[in-house]
């Protein structure tokens, strides 16, 4: 289901190919991740969305990842927003 809130333009990005740097999305509103099946380089993607989430963004994985949460493409994150 499309979030069509008006306002709001979705951008569709192929998580196979090259994540975006983290701060293409720091202006985004928010960050969705819908897995339906395990995520090829699941090191890198986790050392991305650890990025992305010390931004001020929203951040949101659905689905597994089949992936192993290891202290190499994992950090404890040192603040908590609301």
């Amino acid at each position: 289901m499309r979030p069509n809130y008006p306002g709001l333009i979705v951008r569709f990005q192929d998580v196979r190919a090259e994540l975006p740097d983290p701060a293409e999305v720091e202006h985004c509103r928010g960050v969705l991740t819908w897995f339906a099946s395990s995520v090829s380089d699941g090191d890198a993607y986790l050392a991305w969305a650890n990025r992305v989430s010390r931004l001020n963004v929203r951040y949101v994985i659905l689905g597994d990842l089949r992936i192993a949460i290891k202290s190499n493409n994992s950090a404890p994150s040192t603040s908590c927003s609301p």
